[in-house]
């Protein structure tokens, strides 16, 4: 069978690693590699891992010296890649049972796919209680579709990086570009899938922590969201022109979404200026495109009874 790299970036994951680690390490696939990348944590996490799993000849430790960042982290992680395959898993994620040899056989199945997605049980850490699945809570709808290239240009379709296995052949030549702190999958995944469409699997095969210290709660994050997606757009608008068309429709959608972030929190002017903005970028047809979009994501989010938690 061929060998899966599984790819750990932690920060901060002391009380969670533990329990990552063992979900991995308890995988029934024949052949596969640990490499843990700890971005300089403060809280020990490096330590846990050596402790905990350093003897297990299958597990790498990558400490740093100093704090690189989301996306420095990543591309040490790239730089130690071993085997047909790679899997990416958030330090605080869990692998459910089989998640590695039922990725490994759905892409031995296409030898024409990048890489495979799958769906995941969104859970709280602090009461271990289930959200549902990851396509219902932040999608509305169940259900994880093949995805093309275009399809990663979605602003409301939300994909789980620790979901994901890419076929290491299909990697991009340029890695993650550390000039972006947030939003620097964005090019990645653009760049892996022009190489090859994705798999979908409705099966659930890792659960997603939701807890205070998530990135994707952090308000600084939150904050420089739009800035770095408008800047990912012109990235791989200027390295891959043919895509202007999607990276464009993306663009009308991130002001759009701007605006009416900033309507519901009642600042009319701000609202105006990002809502004007993506007519002017877009065109009627482009901004009213976006808008139905969002109608029905909100309206499938609905139906389903589930939100976003904040």
């Amino acid at each position: 069978m061929p060998r899966v790299s599984v790819l750990v970036p932690t920060y901060n994951h002391a009380p969670f690693v533990r329990e990552t680690l063992d979900s991995v390490l308890a995988q029934d696939h024949p052949d596969f590699r640990v490499v843990v990348a700890d971005d300089a944590s403060p809280d020990g996490t490096a330590d846990i891992v050596e402790a905990h799993a350093g003897g297990d000849p299958r597990v790498r430790l990558l400490r740093a010296e100093r704090n690189l960042g989301l996306a420095g982290n990543f591309n040490r992680l790239l730089g130690a890649i071993e085997g047909e395959y790679f899997a990416w898993l958030g330090g605080d994620d869990v692998m459910l049972p089989g998640k590695l040899s039922r990725q490994v056989a759905a892409l031995e199945a296409r030898p024409d796919a990048a890489g495979c997605v799958h769906d995941a049980d969104v859970f709280l850490s602090e009461s271990g209680r289930s959200l549902g699945r990851f396509s219902e809570v932040y999608n509305g709808r169940r259900g994880v579709p093949d995805r093309t290239v275009a399809d990663w240009f979605s602003p409301f379709d939300f994909v789980l990086p620790s979901t994901m296995m890419v076929r290491t052949a299909a990697r991009p030549e340029a890695d993650y570009d550390e000039r972006l702190r947030f939003a620097n999958e964005t090019v990645f995944d653009i760049e892996t899938f022009r190489n090859g469409p994705c798999i979908g699997l409705d099966d659930v095969l890792v659960r997603y922590r939701r807890h205070e210290g998530n990135i994707t709660r952090n308000p600084a994050m939150r904050a420089g969201v739009l800035e770095e997606l408008l800047m990912a757009m012109a990235i791989v608008q200027a390295r891959h022109p043919e895509l202007t068309r999607l990276a464009r429709r993306r663009r009308t959608s991130l002001l759009m979404a701007a605006g009416l972030d900033r309507a519901v929190n009642r600042d009319a002017r701000g609202a105006a200026r990002y809502l004007w903005a993506a007519l002017l970028d877009g065109g009627v047809v482009r901004m009213a495109s976006a808008a139905l979009a969002y109608a029905r994501l909100q309206a499938r989010r609905r139906r389903a009874g589930v939100r976003v938690p904040a």
